[in-house]
């Protein structure tokens, strides 16, 4: 078993900015998501931990990553499951404790990932696919990107100039 608590002394653990901070010599968090003016918006909370994964380098391969950061949750609340049942949290933001920051400093990712999210009430019940670097489809021809905007290092910004809605 891989499994561990991150220590209350890990640089993670440390700062005002950070998410995470030293209670009971354990490195905790509590998270809230979405918009916060709202009286309920989803909340995690629990102890930061080191794992081994096992991550898909391309269609048949995995690499097994150590000491991986995640959240292990124990305190949830409305997050949208029933009695709120979700155990873990993995976050894509782009500080250096989120999962794509620590497979890009580790040379796995080279900073691209894909993340196809399926509708949270899916009456087929697919998965979602997380994927990474070279394990990305190519897109069709004359698909367009947009870079991120570097406005902060935690979120991802794009430039937005018009946006149409249809039925």
């Amino acid at each position: 078993m891989t499994y561990r608590k991150l220590p209350s002394n890990q640089p993670f653990c440390q700062g005002r900015n950070s998410p995470f901070r030293c209670h009971n010599n354990e490195c905790v968090y509590d998270i809230r998501y979405g918009d916060l003016s709202q009286p309920t918006t989803p909340r995690t909370k629990g102890v930061a931990s080191f794992e081994t994964f096992h991550i898909p380098v391309d269609s048949s391969h995995t690499r097994m990553i150590n000491d991986m950061i995640f959240g292990c949750s124990n305190d949830n609340s409305d997050t949208g499951f029933e009695n709120s049942q979700i155990s873990r949290i993995l976050g894509l933001s782009r500080r250096p404790d989120g999962l794509t920051s620590q497979l890009a400093k580790r040379g796995i990712t080279q900073n691209r990932f894909s993340y196809c999210i399926v509708p949270f009430h899916d009456e087929l019940k697919r998965p979602s696919i997380l994927r990474f670097r070279d394990n990305i489809p190519r897109p069709v021809e004359n698909l367009r990107s947009t870079p991120f905007l570097n406005i902060d290092r935690n979120h991802y910004y794009v430039e937005l100039l018009d946006i149409s809605v249809g039925l």
